[in-house]
């Protein structure tokens, strides 16, 4: 037998705002409920007016932070243990008390609502709960069969939630130097004019500034009334309280409290952004970046504080200290230094020959190291200064479809001179190329060798997965006398795709170790470039529309080029078969046809 779904009834969370100007439904989900839900609903935002006139806001937001607070603890996992009936000697059960109390008070004023189910008691369904005026409603529903399920005894279980019904936007902006308050609408995002904006405690409720919203929309606060920016998110002992910033035009309501970081983040959008540390910055440029034992490393730093206007000097901040911390074994060499009336520092020092390798950690500090300021790197490693160039040439034209390759190799010291008569080793590989063009980069350039017909997984697969067209070769050559040679690359394999031609030659540098470069050439199929752009990834059997473009090998568009479009279809038929042992496995088969439409044109 199969038991029935145990009782449900969720909203998607303790609060949520709902646009007014899309009807304001308040959605629930309910399973296996009585008929007919019972519950309540509170309108904090409004109060009862002259019959026949709109409701008029009240200007307490201290009471909706109240609700919030409220509604939260509501939802809050609660319980104790407790002796089991009749029974002294059995262990302690857990009595869960989760819900058990309804979130208003007997002196609250609230109107009675019922959520029907019109799919029946058992469904399971969402359910839109109308709340037709804009404002804050707190609703709650209470059941006695999801208690019954959820409590254990015949208790009501409540679902409460909070809602705010608005097509106001409320943004903050919360600022060292400054802050911003923009107020917009939510169905055309507009700025909304002469919208009243207040700031308070999101704590306690206290109001801080208020004021009203300009010709933009926006309007600014006083940085010394809010106070500072941080991190504070919760009101608990210890910790600075966020700020409860609204707006208000008409009966509408708006509001946002500065703890809200759930909304669109820059990691959404492929955004990197740094960690904040502070007003300050510091920067070190060094000589070089790569060192020696026993070689001398010089530096400037900069430290310089963040200001509306750009840059300013650090102010009441010292360095008294410069510090070079081992990343490897957090090693830390401590140097006294001062900075000047620029905000600048000059440095220099011998490092240790017994110096461990790796990198170094550049840093400021004050005289009591509690304010630290990273600002560089170097590296300390063992290494031999390169005393020779080597130089792979290709001929100056583009290679379309070639069948040999003429390259004119150099070896040269870099003190003056060629290296003659020098052994080198000179390694090819071709290997298919991907081309993407900048302006360009909704465009494919791939080309793919289609072939009719039929063919298994194995047979189709991508040319770029294939291993490359022609295996590595090993030429030995020996320079002239004047360190040149010229060689020859022949058989190089025909392609329909752009290829890279990929030559290395290694050779013995004069100070004791074996040097290589590189060098990559394009192996074009022919002097354009086709590029293909639908307008989405998916198409209607009647209609498929598509861009095609003509480049240069340069990247340039070319003119009144023609163009000729063949059009094929690829279906993919796949089917399980049963193997030994009770296993099963998928084959697929892809087939492609040439269909009769065609399309014929100039760029």
């Amino acid at each position: 037998a199969i038991d029935d779904y145990p009782p449900l009834a969720k909203f998607s969370g303790d609060f949520g705002i709902l646009e007014f100007k899309e009807g304001g439904v308040l959605p629930v989900t309910l399973r296996n409920l009585e008929p007919r839900v019972a519950g309540q609903q509170l309108v904090v935002e409004v109060k009862e007016g002259v019959p026949g006139q709109v409701r008029r806001i009240t200007d307490d937001d201290g009471e909706i932070i109240q609700w919030l607070e409220r509604v939260r603890k509501a939802g809050q996992i609660r319980g104790e243990w407790v002796k089991p009936a009749g029974s002294k000697d059995d262990p302690d059960v857990w009595r869960e008390d989760t819900g058990s109390e309804s979130v208003f008070g007997k002196t609250d004023r609230t109107t009675s609502i019922t959520v029907p189910k019109p799919l029946g008691e058992k469904a399971f369904e969402v359910i839109g709960i109308p709340l037709t005026q804009p404002g804050f409603y707190v609703v709650e529903l209470s059941s006695p069969k999801l208690g019954a399920s959820l409590l254990g005894d015949n208790r009501t279980r409540y679902v409460a939630t909070s809602a705010l019904v608005t097509n106001l936007g409320v943004h903050f902006k919360w600022g060292r130097e400054g802050s911003l308050v923009w107020a917009t609408t939510l169905d055309k995002a507009e700025p909304v004019v002469g919208a009243q904006v207040r700031i308070s405690d999101a704590c306690n409720g206290k109001l801080l500034w208020q004021g009203d919203t300009g010709p933009d929309g926006t309007v600014r606060p006083p940085a010394k009334v809010i106070g500072k920016p941080h991190g504070g998110q919760e009101c608990v002992q210890g910790s600075p309280a966020p700020l409860f910033v609204s707006a208000r035009l008409g009966e509408d309501l708006g509001f946002t409290v500065s703890s809200w970081n759930k909304g669109i983040q820059p990691g959404d959008f492929n955004l990197n952004v740094g960690d904040y540390t502070g007003p300050e910055i510091a920067h070190t440029v060094f000589d070089r970046p790569l060192y020696r034992a026993g070689e001398t490393v010089s530096m400037k730093h900069f430290l310089r504080r963040h200001t509306l206007e750009g840059f300013a000097l650090p102010g009441d901040f010292q360095a008294a200290f410069l510090e070079l911390t081992h990343s490897g074994s957090d090693q830390t060499f401590r140097f006294p230094v001062t900075l000047d009336g620029r905000g600048m520092v000059e440095f220099s020092s011998i490092i240790p020959r017994d110096a461990r390798l790796g990198v170094y950690q550049v840093a400021l500090t004050d005289a009591k190291q509690t304010r630290r300021f990273e600002s560089g790197m170097f590296h300390v490693e063992q290494f031999r200064l390169p005393t020779m160039k080597a130089v792979i040439q290709p001929p100056a034209e583009s290679l379309i479809k070639p069948e040999q390759v003429s390259l004119d190799l150099a070896l040269s010291y870099l003190s003056g001179g060629g290296a003659a008569q020098a052994p080198v080793k000179l390694r090819t590989l071709v290997k298919p190329r991907f081309i993407q063009v900048k302006g360009y980069e909704d465009y494919s350039f791939s080309a793919e060798t289609i072939r009719e017909g039929i063919a298994s997984e194995n047979e189709s697969i991508d040319a770029w997965s294939q291993p490359p067209r022609k295996p590595a070769e090993i030429l030995p050559l020996v320079l002239d006398g004047q360190g040149v040679a010229r060689t020859t690359l022949k058989n190089l394999p025909a392609s329909d795709q752009p290829q890279d031609l990929i030559v290395e030659m290694e050779y013995q540098d004069a100070n004791g170790e074996l040097e290589a470069v590189t060098r990559r050439i394009p192996l074009w199929p022919s002097a354009l470039n086709l590029g293909i752009r639908t307008d989405g990834w998916v198409a209607s059997r009647d209609q498929v529309r598509f861009r095609v473009v003509a480049l240069d090998l340069a990247g340039k568009p070319v003119a009144s080029q023609p163009v000729d479009v063949r059009l094929f279809e690829r279906k993919t038929f796949s089917w399980r078969k049963r193997l030994i042992g009770g296993f099963y496995a998928y084959d697929n088969r892809s087939q492609v046809t040439r269909l009769e439409s065609a399309c014929l044109g100039k760029t």
